[in-house]
C-alpha cells in the first residue's frame, strides 16, 4: 500500500517471484505514468474504502503504509485492522528519516507514537529504508529481532532501462556541457541553489543548466534566472513520463541534487542521483538527509554542503572541466549502481527476508 504512485517505485514489483503484488494508492500526483503502466494497481479513496478492498482481495500478507506521517494514520489503522481480524502477517516500512519529535513537536510525536505504536509493534517485518528510518521505528516499539535495513520501497532502479546505451534526448542550450536536475521544482529540492551557482561555473566553463519535472517554483526559477541574467543557460523543460527519462539522463554531463534539509523534510534516499548514476552520469549532490549513505563523496561525484552555491558551482565546475575524472565518476557510477541500487536484486532480497519473516517457505 502507498500513498502516491510512481512509476519508479511501482514497475520495479514485477521482479517479485513467488509474492504476486497487489499494489493499492491513494493518489497519482506525479502524471508519470500510462495507464497500462499502472496495471496491478488498484485505487482507494480513503481508510474505509481500504479496507472494504482489502478484505475482497484477501491478501495472504500486508504491507502496510509509512507510520510517521500524520495524515496517513487513518490508512495505518485500516490496514492495521485487516490484519488483525483475519490473522494475516503485517510488513512495516519507512523512509521517514527526520526525528519525529523535532518534525511534529514533543506533544504531537508523543499522540503520533500512541497512535502508531501498536500498528509498528505487531508487524512481523519491520523495514527501514535509511538509519533515520530505523531510529524511528526504533523509538516507536519495532521489536529489534523482526527490524531490519533495507532498500524498500525505493527499490533501486531497473538497470537494464537505466543504462548508458540506449537514444539520448536533445536537450536545449548551445553548450554541449550539460547540468540536468531531475526532481519537482521547489525550495528545498536546492533548485535557488542550483542558479545561482550557475555564474561561478560560466566564469569557469560555458555549460547550460536544464530543469527536468515541474513544481511550485518554476516560474520564480524563471525569474531568478532573468535577474542573475543567466536566461540563456537555464532552461526548464517541464515534466517527462518516467519511461522517458533515461533519454534525458544520457544526455547530461553531470547531474546536480543539491537538496536542502528542512524541519518537516530530509531526502530519505534520492533516486535521482541513483538513476542517473545507473546511466553512467557524474553526480554533484549535497549531504542532505540519508543522501550520504546511498552516494559516497568522490566515488560517483562530489557531495556539496547544503545552501552553499559557491562549493555547488565549485564541485560542477571541477566535473565539467575535467574530462578525465568526469569518465572515472562516470563509470564508477555505473559500477554502484549495479552493485547496489539494482531493482531486481534489491527486490529478491526483500522478498526472502519477507517469506522468512513471515514464516513461509519460498
Amino acid at each position: 500500500m502507498s500513498h502516491g504512485i510512481r512509476r519508479d517505485l511501482h514497475d520495479p514489483l514485477r521482479f517479485f517471484e513467488v509474492l504476486k503484488p497487489i499494489h493499492f494508492f491513494q493518489h497519482a500526483p506525479y502524471g508519470d505514468m500510462t495507464q497500462g503502466e499502472m496495471e496491478g494497481s488498484h485505487h482507494f479513496v480513503n481508510s474505509v474504502d481500504l479496507y472494504r478492498k482489502l478484505q475482497r482481495a484477501r491478501p495472504e500478507i500486508v504491507q502496510g503504509g509509512e507510520p510517521f506521517v500524520r495524515r496517513l494514520v487513518p490508512t495505518v489503522w485500516a490496514v492495521m485492522a485487516y490484519t488483525r481480524f483475519n490473522r494475516r502477517p503485517l510488513v512495516v516500512p519507512s523512509l521517514d528519516n527526520l526525528p519525529i519529535a523535532g518534525k511534529y513537536g514533543t506533544a504531537w510525536a508523543a499522540a503520533l507514537r500512541a497512535a502508531v505504536g501498536p500498528y509498528v509493534r505487531s508487524a512481523s517485518l519491520a523495514v527501514a529504508a535509511n538509519k533515520g528510518a530505523e531510529d524511528n521505528l526504533r523509538w516507536a516499539g519495532a521489536r529489534p529481532e523482526r527490524l531490519t535495513r533495507m532498500m524498500y520501497g525505493t527499490w533501486g532502479v531497473d538497470t537494464t532501462e537505466f543504462s548508458p546505451d540506449g537514444p539520448r534526448a536533445q536537450l536545449p542550450g548551445g553548450s554541449p556541457a550539460k547540468i540536468v536536475f531531475l526532481g519537482r521544482l521547489e525550495r528545498a529540492k536546492g533548485v535557488f541553489d542550483l542558479v545561482a551557482a550557475v555564474p561561478a561555473v560560466l566564469d569557469a566553463t560555458d555549460a547550460d543548466l536544464v530543469f527536468i519535472g515541474d513544481g511550485p517554483d518554476a516560474q520564480a526559477l524563471r525569474s531568478a534566472a532573468r535577474d542573475a541574467n543567466i536566461s540563456d543557460h537555464v532552461h526548464l523543460v517541464g515534466a517527462v513520463m518516467n519511461r522517458d527519462v533515461p533519454r534525458y539522463l544520457r544526455a547530461a554531463t553531470v547531474l546536480a541534487a543539491p537538496s536542502r534539509t528542512t524541519r518537516k523534510w530530509a531526502e530519505q534516499v534520492g533516486m535521482s542521483a541513483i538513476q542517473a548514476m545507473a546511466c553512467g552520469v557524474p553526480v554533484v549532490s549535497t549531504a542532505s538527509g540519508s543522501i550520504a549513505e546511498f552516494i559516497d563523496d568522490g566515488v560517483a561525484g562530489w557531495l556539496a554542503p547544503e545552501g552553499d552555491p559557491a562549493a555547488l558551482a565549485a564541485a560542477l565546475s571541477r566535473v565539467l572541466i575535467n574530462g578525465e575524472l568526469r569518465n572515472q565518476f562516470g563509470q564508477r557510477a555505473r559500477k554502484e549502481a549495479l552493485g547496489r541500487f539494482d531493482a531486481r536484486t534489491n527486490i529478491r532480497a526483500v522478498e526472502r527476508r519477507i517469506l522468512e519473516a513471515c514464516g513461509i517457505a519460498a
